[in-house]
């Protein structure tokens, strides 16, 4: 465990050390609100297939909302917010967003506390939490504290850390830590030479100094912490809850059956999580490259995508082998060589950037941050993928 993660027993500590607030969007008048909102109003409408009327007149609960950009948008949709930040420093911001761009009324109680000390009544319509939410262990702990909190038919709404859709970003975290270990430079000056260009080729409405702390330097971004899916899935299932949507899609699209035909849930669920588990290439990849092979060859690859990942963050120790990293790296793309996927064209990017991040951990092996700074500044593979890190996923609270 690194030292930063001895200090901070959560996030939220973390993030109540640093000097900037971790997803900040500094959303100046009302027109930047405005297309920030209708940013928001596409993934609920067009990824999660939940509609911004939903909120309207909706009581909703919302942990961990930071500086309150995201609670802002509900509340433009109808809702009315209650609000448990644990860090105070983000309550200036959220108040002042809700006084000058929101309804009157729409900002109810402001708590600072965390999911689990938290405290409230079962009268919520919607449960939010979003982007922090693995942190929180163990997953059942709060997957039960939002089952007390929700209605009967209640969503709980969460964005997480999926384990297979880090690879990439644990691997840029890796990357940079082992530059700054070698090399020597400072923090920001070592993040701006390895990733400046691949930050620049995308849009964002946060600062890369923010970027930097939120997973650079986050002692949370580590594979110990992050989610597996298919175990979320089960987790969910066992608190009462059923899958409303996601994003990426977990539920088998190829389901058919009768429309009146009673629900078998462990059946949709035993569904849910084979199909995800063909997802996870794609996941890595952060685009489509379904495995369509074999159970068995299937399990195989996923071994790879994990021995792979294990490896990427075991450099983060204090013993780090860049060399094994990069050999197990290999082995991954050796195993996609014979894989079976869903559309041929789907082999080819996923091998590029895998084998472009070999060959970055392979330069870390031999001291050659130069040749990484090259690499991760020109290799299009390399600027273009960022995986799939960021998982949505709604789940309705089943009635009693």
């Amino acid at each position: 465990m690194t030292p930063a993660a001895q200090r901070d027993s959560s996030l939220y500590e973390y993030y109540g050390r640093q000097r900037v607030l971790p997803t900040f969007a500094n959303l100046v008048d009302e027109a930047a609100v405005a297309a920030y909102e209708r940013g928001r109003a596409r993934v609920f409408a067009e990824r999660l297939s939940l509609p911004t009327r939903f909120f309207a007149g909706a009581r909703v609960l919302e942990f961990g909302s930071d500086t309150g950009e995201n609670a802002l948008c509900f509340a433009r949709w109808g809702a009315r917010m209650t609000i448990v930040e644990p860090n105070e420093r983000a309550h200036a911001a959220i108040r002042a967003y809700f006084e000058h761009y929101a309804p009157s009324g729409a900002l109810g109680p402001l708590h600072a506390a965390d999911v689990l000390s938290f405290r409230g009544e079962r009268v919520y319509d919607a449960v939010v939490a979003e982007g922090f939410i693995y942190t929180v262990r163990p997953t059942r702990a709060w997957l039960d504290a939002f089952a007390r909190l929700l209605n009967d038919d209640g969503l709980a709404i969460v964005s997480y850390y999926e384990r297979h859709g880090t690879l990439i970003e644990l691997a840029l975290k890796a990357l940079y830590s082992g530059a700054r270990r070698i090399s020597r430079r400072p923090a920001e000056e070592v993040a701006r030479r390895l990733f400046g260009v691949k930050w620049d080729s995308i849009p964002h409405t946060r600062s890369f100094e923010s970027w930097t702390m939120d997973v650079l330097e986050n002692p949370f971004v580590r594979a110990q912490w992050f989610l597996d899916a298919r175990e979320l899935l089960a987790e969910a299932d066992a608190a009462g809850f059923d899958l409303f949507s996601s994003w990426p899609v977990y539920r088998d699209p190829l389901e058919i059956a009768w429309h009146k035909a009673p629900i078998d849930r462990a059946r949709r669920l035993a569904a849910a999580r084979a199909h995800v588990e063909r997802s996870l290439l794609g996941y890595v990849c952060g685009e489509s490259a379904f495995l369509t092979g074999a159970p068995h060859d299937v399990a195989a690859i996923c071994v790879r995508i994990d021995a792979a990942l294990d490896a990427i963050d075991a450099t983060l120790g204090d013993a780090p082998d860049y060399r094994a990293a990069a050999a197990e790296l290999e082995r991954l793309d050796e195993a996609l060589r014979e894989a079976e996927l869903l559309g041929g064209e789907s082999r080819a990017p996923a091998r590029r950037l895998i084998a472009c991040l070999r060959e970055g951990f392979a330069a870390l092996g031999r001291s050659d941050v130069e040749t990484l700074e090259n690499a991760t500044s020109t290799n299009p593979a390399f600027i273009a993928g960022w995986g799939m890190p960021a998982h949505l996923a709604v789940f309705r609270r089943r009635a009693q």
